[in-house]
């Protein structure tokens, strides 16, 4: 239908010239919707194709419930005997020395190398500074933190003031929270995340195992 009126506005032009100057006027101006329609046509048509690919993109978390963990999915890896469980870890390298002592704010004591039979505590790759500036040189706590974001529905442990080898501090604190790492090697489904300035962030709130792990080493 389209073509036909595109045929047909030519002759109507041209007929419109041996009419007159009047008559040739009026023509063109009807037909000149014909115009602004064809501009305004492909214009529309990258809106909608725009607006396809901004639907066809889905978030990370869409893409993980849509797709990752689909039923349909799983039973298919089922069937041909796709097995995602991740190995199973390795025991601590270092155990505790002694079972710790909290308060009810947290606060333990430092390990006394006599108290053990010992001359000294044990040297560890890695370290953890206690916190400081405590009026009269007291003790201060193990830097582990609870971080609770969006009103309490997403909770993280933080770990921080850690020096020496980190890759080794890791491996120790995966086996003792028994958090291996994803088998796709993507970062955002890993549980355990170095962040800026060296904190170690754990998704979850293990704030007493750390601490428990961290001062029966001696920390």
């Amino acid at each position: 239908m389209l073509s036909r009126i595109v045929v047909s506005s030519q002759p109507m032009v041209a007929s419109a010239v041996r009419m007159g100057p009047t008559a040739s006027a009026s023509i063109i101006t009807s037909s000149s919707w014909w115009i602004d329609l064809q501009e305004a046509l492909p214009s529309q048509q990258q809106q909608q194709a725009k607006q396809q690919q901004i639907r066809t993109v889905h978030s990370e978390r869409q893409v993980k419930r849509l797709f990752k963990n689909h039923p349909a999915r799983q039973r298919v890896e089922q069937r041909k005997g796709v097995d995602r469980t991740p190995p199973p870890l390795d025991p601590p390298t270092f155990q505790p020395i002694l079972q710790p002592q909290f308060l009810p704010n947290g606060w333990s004591p430092l390990l006394d190398p006599a108290e053990l039979g010992l001359k000294e505590l044990p040297q560890y790759p890695f370290h953890v500074a206690r916190t400081g500036n405590k009026p009269n040189n007291a003790v201060g706590f193990l830097p582990v933190y609870s971080d609770f974001r969006l009103n309490g529905y997403k909770v993280t442990t933080r770990i921080k003031k850690i020096s020496g080898d980190r890759d080794l501090f890791l491996k120790e604190l995966r086996s003792v929270l028994n958090l291996p790492e994803p088998l796709n090697k993507n970062r955002r489904d890993d549980p355990i995340r170095i962040r800026t300035g060296g904190i170690i962030e754990i998704k979850g709130n293990h704030v007493r195992q750390v601490k428990k792990w961290l001062a029966g080493l001696g920390f």
